[in-house]
Parts: structure tokens; C-alpha cells; sequence
């Protein structure tokens, strides 16, 4: 018998609407009621769906399925938003308003890894 949303939602204390963002991947879901409601469902990381987060969390390692992430670099973009505030500050002109683009890296772990088919 398949699993319905409401049964995953009932069992995880969660509402329908939730469960249904999980499974299309909503991006305002946090992760670890995605990985419940995954697990509820059946679908096992990584051997069924690759997961990734945002964020770079310093406990991604000591989660059952360690945690794939995009580091966005938070202590860089602190570093460098403190540096143009000073030059903001000592700059007598003002200055033009610019984009500035500092790239982020992803951190792979064992939730996005592909695992192969056993024979």
C-alpha cells in the first residue's frame, strides 16, 4: 500500500502542506524535517534522493547521513563587508554603488554521493 501525505504527516506531527513542500523540494523547509519526512516516506539518502543544504553547519558531520552543503562563505562576506565599511567611512566622495560578487563552494558529504546498484 502506498504511503500518503496525510499518513507521513499524522506520524511526523507535521501538517500536509509541509510534507508536500519536502517532496518538492521547497527551498523554506529546514533540514532535518526534509530527512524525516524522506525517511517516513521510504526514500533512503543518498541511495534514493541526494540532498543538499545551505549554509556549511559546523554538526553537517555527525548527522546520521552527513549533510552535502553550499558554504556561502559567511566569515568572508563579514570580512569583506567590515573592510568596505571602513573604506565607506574614510572615503571623504562618495562612492558608486557596485556588485560584488564572492563565490560560494559546495562541501560534499555522503548525502549527495551516488551510490551504486548492489548485483
Amino acid at each position: 500500500m502506498p504511503v500518503r501525505l496525510k499518513d507521513i504527516a499524522h506520524d511526523l506531527g507535521l501538517s500536509v502542506v509541509t510534507v508536500s513542500k519536502v517532496l518538492r523540494h521547497h527551498p523554506d523547509i529546514g533540514e532535518e524535517t526534509r530527512k524525516r519526512v524522506l525517511k517516513r516516506a521510504g526514500l533512503r539518502i543518498p541511495e534514493d534522493v541526494a540532498v543538499v543544504g545551505c549554509g556549511n553547519l559546523s554538526y553537517s558531520d555527525f548527522l546520521r547521513v552527513p549533510l552535502s552543503l553550499v558554504d556561502q562563505g559567511s566569515k568572508l562576506i563579514g570580512k569583506h563587508a567590515a573592510a568596505l565599511a571602513l573604506k565607506l567611512a574614510h572615503n571623504k566622495d562618495p562612492m558608486r554603488p557596485k556588485s560584488e560578487l564572492l563565490p560560494p563552494h559546495i562541501v560534499v558529504r555522503a548525502s549527495s554521493l551516488r551510490v551504486s546498484a548492489k548485483p
